[in-house]
């Protein structure tokens, strides 16, 4: 099924109607990923084997075992590593070490426990407002290591504009998650595989 956006709305919303639609068709596992081919479904296997054990898991560039692609450039390389490793870790003290990957397998009752009417983020930060939010929420969050292919199709609409909105954007989900307490169930922080 292809759902399709009226408008220019942006991922956030997009992403929030392809997970509504999931939960309106009974899914009880929802598979988010990018179709210009960067996430390769080789992966699945292992992320929905994870999955046992976890909440969410995230397909992972920056644990051992995961890679960018080599035709990366010094600034592209160092600007993500810094987004994942050092900002939205800082600022929002996330713990899951690549906070923007939209590959993403969750158990959709772990999905449906996040208010996804409530998103405000699009574009970049929306990928760290649910990673966000699934620790706050106490999920369980796994990381599998990916290789991450630069597109093969299409081009990144990501310019310095939407690289500056996405580190206010990272103040703006502090403050306004800032009072939201953990769900009732304990999960465990962190599993790695």
């Amino acid at each position: 099924f292809v759902l399709h956006q009226d408008g220019r709305t942006g991922p956030g919303p997009a992403y929030v109607s392809g997970f509504k639609w999931a939960f309106d068709h009974g899914a009880e596992v929802i598979v988010q990923m990018d179709c210009d081919f960067s996430h390769s479904p080789s992966y699945l296997p292992d992320m929905l084997q994870a999955l046992e054990e976890a909440d969410v898991v995230v397909g992972s560039r920056y644990v051992p075992g995961g890679k960018l692609d080599e035709r990366w450039g010094l600034r592209q390389y160092f600007l993500s590593w810094f987004a994942n490793t050092v900002y939205t870790s800082l600022v929002l003290n996330l713990r899951v070490k690549d906070a923007t990957s939209g590959y993403k397998v969750w158990r959709a009752d772990s999905l449906r426990a996040i208010n996804l009417d409530e998103l405000k983020s699009n574009g970049y930060s929306f990928q760290f407002e649910l990673a966000y939010l699934a620790e706050k929420l106490g999920f369980r969050v796994a990381e599998v290591p990916i290789h991450y292919e630069d597109r093969r199709v299409g081009h990144s609409k990501l310019g310095p504009l939407a690289k500056l909105q996405a580190a206010i954007d990272a103040w703006q989900i502090l403050w306004r998650y800032r009072d939201l307490n953990p769900a009732p169930h304990e999960a465990d922080a962190k599993i790695h595989h």
